[in-house]
């Protein structure tokens, strides 16, 4: 499991260097290559941290949940507005992409460890922050920002992509125009459930949460960072030398950003204690 983990994250990983440097065609093939390749790495991952059996019911809840979630909005606009899919993900369920609930599902995996680490201050296992001692409000939060911040990324790739497309937005964040401020108001207190629900499903990772567990160390946690860290940075690269989105680029580096430089100074913090 834990190898299979890095070997899917590595196909991840080499699915989203080769995707702007391809053509159209070979674009959709890699869409789905990379969210497949990660999801399977955040779900051997998790497996491997929580057991099989946790691990398998996480998997479902979150698929299930952004799934439902997902047809709800392409039928009825609730809760991020008006959009619909082209056709050209395959294969579907009821008319939804398989891959969109395997990509939520995964983020949130990954959102949800991010949290975790964020959450418990200085070094691997030190005094908790003031979102720890809000216990499983605090890690829903945070993870659910860390999940809905990606979508500044996702959404105007995957509409530019012709994946998806929105009614004529009126209100936009600055500088990523054609995509409503509903989808993203939307799914951030749908990210913050799901990250909430995976959270009550997955053993806590500090005394803090209740179980003693390692706080670093683990498949989960690391394969987790190392999506999480390369969604960021090479979604900031992208927008900037590869989509000539750099509005976007500079919108998602700060939203996405307010989550991801917290969670890499602490995974680094201990190392640099430790050097003083």
């Amino acid at each position: 499991m834990p190898a299979l983990a890095w070997v899917a994250a590595s196909i991840g990983i080499a699915g989203q260097i080769a995707y702007p440097l391809c053509g159209t065609p070979v674009q959709t093939l890699l869409t789905g290559l990379t969210v497949t390749a990660f999801f399977v790495a955040l779900a051997a991952g998790i497996c491997v941290y929580a057991g099989l059996r946790r691990g398998l019911l996480a998997l479902a809840a979150g698929c299930g949940l952004s799934w439902a979630v997902e047809l709800l909005g392409a039928r009825t606009g609730f809760p991020f507005g008006h959009y619909r899919y082209t056709g050209s993900l395959h294969p579907t369920l009821a008319g939804v992409p398989v891959i969109v609930p395997l990509a939520w599902t995964a983020m949130a995996l990954a959102a949800l460890a991010v949290a975790r680490r964020i959450a418990i201050g200085e070094g691997w296992i030190s005094r908790p922050t003031w979102l720890a001692r809000r216990g499983p409000v605090g890690i829903a939060l945070v993870g659910g920002g860390a999940l809905a911040s990606w979508d500044v990324f996702l959404d105007p790739q995957m509409v530019a992509a012709g994946h998806w497309a929105w009614r004529t937005p009126q209100w936009t964040l600055p500088g990523v125009r054609g995509i409503p401020i509903s989808n993203f108001a939307g799914w951030l207190v749908v990210a913050v459930l799901l990250v909430a629900l995976l959270a009550q499903i997955l053993p806590a990772d500090s005394p803090i949460f209740g179980e003693v567990r390692p706080v670093g160390g683990s498949t989960w946690d690391l394969v987790a960072g190392t999506v999480y860290l390369w969604t960021y940075g090479s979604e900031v690269l992208a927008g900037f030398a590869f989509f000539h989105r750099p509005a976007v680029a500079v919108a998602g580096g700060l939203i996405m950003g307010a989550f991801a430089i917290p969670y890499l100074y602490r995974l680094i913090s201990p190392y640099i204690v430790y050097f003083r």
